[in-house]
């Protein structure tokens, strides 16, 4: 299972739920009163006028104003509010379905040959940056159509190859079609990527209307009993960039008739819906940099309403710079585990298990920190965020292979390091920042049930984290993270 998992903030709305229905009477952008009604069962809530800024951010600026690449191997990344399909737009009904700590990119996308600025292309913003999954995958809906039906689907006996893959959190139906996709090199004045290019790949189209009808056998295959998400509003972006350091997507491959049918296919790997890195010019194929500042280090710290950073394409074979952190990863279970475990917390909290090491993941797909074992209580629902009476710091000892050949008699050799992260409770960050204007947090955090930590978007704050594929580099032969 894939690592993207959007959690929503749900008690930042206090007492509303899922079940919020709005109803918007907004005046035109440029001027005049602005009211809200919010129905729930028989009950109605008022918005406050911040609420009532986020819904129509989409039709002034909903963005921060993203600054140009410094290279055509550097994408913009951004932490903010999230693509529009989120908000209601004017005299409509729709719900408010945002997250916090979503790393977006920008990507453009062509048809095969053609480049920006062509207008057969298409800029797409808000692509989840997602270290725990493979492949490029973009929400039919967030697609201009004519330029979707210029992208020529991958096909096999003359039907659409569709692609399901599972994430954490819900699973994706899509059809492949092939395109040049254009990742770095933002120019702020046109708001288009047009630097490094991946040329004839696969990318997923995550509800293509190109699809033939779902058979039960097939959905009940694809979903595993998760839900769907194969609108913007469901999966939380318009689409999703998956950067784990493994090349092949390895989903599973279906062609669906008209008669219902979905049979189970077999494609060449070089078909699938791969990691989009790999087919980059040579030097900038070799693994990605992911660049945030750290919320302390703003003005004014803290929550932040939005958080700027890069995305760089490429790892210096000079070695990585800086790190001090390094991490050799085993693919072969299909995840990129390391292992963590925590040391003390302060103030200290009731254990509720032994300290002891589990496997974890950095993963930027993952929209919190997920923790086993710390003690602390935690809300009695799907997210279980944890809501510490106090801020609690966590010393964690962090360990993985050495990145290089040297071993000893009993297997490879193994570095131990020691970080922190801090916890404070959702319900207290709900009151202190609230929904909807504060959405990067490098301290939001929820219980793992299960013996297993997701260092998820928080832990990215104020790293360079370096995901290196492959080629030689001092620290030894990868893939392996470095921070």
């Amino acid at each position: 299972m894939a690592g993207k998992h959007i959690a929503r903030r749900l008690a930042a709305l206090g007492t509303m739920g899922l079940g919020v229905v709005l109803t918007l009477m907004l005046a035109s952008c440029g001027g005049g009163s602005q009211s809200m009604s919010i129905s729930q069962g028989s009950g109605f809530f008022s918005l406050s006028a911040a609420q009532v800024a986020m819904v129509t951010q989409c039709t002034q600026s909903q963005d921060p104003a993203l600054p140009s690449s410094s290279g055509s191997n550097v994408a913009p990344l951004v932490v903010d509010a999230g693509p529009c399909a989120y908000y209601p737009s004017n005299n409509s009904v729709g719900p408010i379905n945002a997250a916090q700590d979503v790393i977006y990119t920008t990507v453009t996308i062509c048809p095969p040959g053609l480049a920006p600025p062509s207008g057969s292309c298409q800029t797409i913003d808000h692509i989840q940056v997602d270290t725990g999954s493979v492949g490029l995958r973009i929400l039919a809906s967030a697609m201009n159509s004519s330029v979707l039906q210029t992208l020529p689907t991958v096909s096999l006996n003359g039907q659409p190859i569709n692609d399901c893959y599972a994430y954490a959190d819900g699973w994706t139906w899509g059809v492949l079609r092939t395109a040049d996709v254009y990742v770095g090199g933002y120019d702020a004045t046109t708001k288009v990527s047009q630097g490094d290019r991946a040329p004839g790949i696969s990318v997923d189209i995550i509800g293509d209307p190109a699809s033939g009808p779902i058979s039960t056998a097939a959905q009940s295959t694809c979903s595993g009993g998760s839900p769907s998400e194969n609108s913007v509003e469901t999966f939380g972006a318009n689409g999703i960039l998956g950067v784990m350091p493994a090349q092949y997507e390895n989903g599973l491959y279906y062609t669906c008739t008209a008669s219902g049918g979905c049979p189970v296919v077999t494609i060449p790997q070089s078909q699938e819906a791969n990691n989009p890195v790999y087919s980059l010019a040579s030097m900038d194929d070799n693994g990605i940099v992911v660049a945030l500042p750290g919320l302390e280090t703003l003005t004014p710290p803290g929550p932040q309403k939005y958080v700027i950073g890069t995305l760089t394409f490429g790892v210096t074979t000079g070695g990585v710079n800086g790190a001090t952190h390094f991490f050799a990863t085993d693919l072969s279970s299909g995840i990129p585990a390391v292992q963590s475990e925590i040391q003390s917390e302060s103030p200290p909290q009731a254990s509720s298990a032994a300290s002891q090491p589990v496997n974890a993941i950095f993963d930027t797909g993952t929209s919190f920190l997920s923790i086993y074992g710390t003690g602390m209580p935690y809300t009695q629902d799907s997210y279980q965020w944890l809501i510490p009476p106090s801020p609690v710091t966590v010393n964690l000892l962090l360990q993985g292979p050495i990145p290089n050949a040297g071993r000893n008699t009993s297997g490879p050799l193994v570095q131990q390091y020691q970080d922190m992260v801090s916890v404070t409770s959702e319900q207290t960050l709900s009151t202190q920042y609230p929904y909807p204007t504060y959405w990067a947090f490098d301290d939001l955090a929820a219980d793992s049930s299960t013996p297993q930590d997701i260092w998820g978007a928080p832990f990215f704050f104020g790293k360079t984290m370096y995901v290196v594929y492959q080629g030689s580099f001092p620290q030894g032969n990868p893939p392996f993270y470095a921070y």
